[in-house]
Order: C-alpha cells, then structure tokens, then sequence
C-alpha cells in the first residue's frame, strides 16, 4: 500500500485494512476474528484511489 501511496500514514494504513477485510465472524470487529480476512487487492486499490494527482 505505501508503494502505491506514500502519502498515506500509517493510521491510515491501519484504517484501510480494517475497512477493506472480509468479516468472517459476527459484523464487525470481534475477538476471535478481529476485523476478518485482509484483502490486500482492495486495500492496494483503496490506497491508488486516495492518491493525490500531480
């Protein structure tokens, strides 16, 4: 995700991973799965379309 937007904080990393998982368990963050499965195509596409134009 940096690689695609090095713009993006690290917090902000953190917030589209939460947002871009696939939930396994019950809706939304829990203790046994936290907030799913990482979908890291969705995550790097989130990051490219946050990307600042120059």
């Amino acid at each position: 995700m940096f690689s695609a937007n090095q713009d993006l904080t690290a917090w902000r990393i953190k917030e589209i991973l939460e947002s871009t998982a696939k939930d396994l368990g019950p809706k939304g963050k829990d203790n046994d799965t936290g907030y799913g499965l990482l979908n890291s195509l969705a995550a790097v596409k989130a990051a490219l379309a946050e990307k600042k134009t120059e």
